[in-house]
């Protein structure tokens, strides 16, 4: 995954100026595409009820975290999704952080699309 622009500002500020910066609540969102540093390409709920999931995340520990809990989006329209991006809004708000999946997962109408506890890792090097 990679971190986005707008978190890199604030982290930048927050150790060199002395600016606070807090994310409150991380928020997971599935992409068709490559979200690029500005969380584009995230799917809609066209045909299904998808909306970013709430992400609970371990502690940081040698430079990395990860999720603590599956995420899990339920009644999925039906598309490809290929990238996951974190948030700090249920919807709008901040882009935070990108990347691709392994590999791209085709879900049908109805369909749920989980991510495994511990499958999902940032890391800054």
């Amino acid at each position: 995954m990679s971190i986005s622009n707008y978190a890199e500002l604030k982290m930048l500020a927050s150790v060199f100026n002395s600016a606070a910066y807090v994310v409150g609540t991380p928020y997971v969102s599935l992409h068709s595409s490559d979200p690029l540093e500005v969380g584009g390409g995230e799917i809609t709920s066209a045909g299904g009820s998808y909306s970013r999931q709430l992400g609970v995340f371990a502690s940081p520990g040698s430079g990395e975290t990860h999720n603590q809990s599956a995420l899990v989006w339920t009644n999925m329209p039906a598309l490809t999704v290929s990238h996951i991006g974190v948030w700090d809004s249920l919807s709008g708000g901040n882009f935070l952080w990108g990347g691709s999946l392994n590999a791209p997962k085709t879900t049908n109408a109805g369909d749920t699309f989980q991510v495994n506890a511990s499958s999902l890792s940032a890391t800054l090097d």
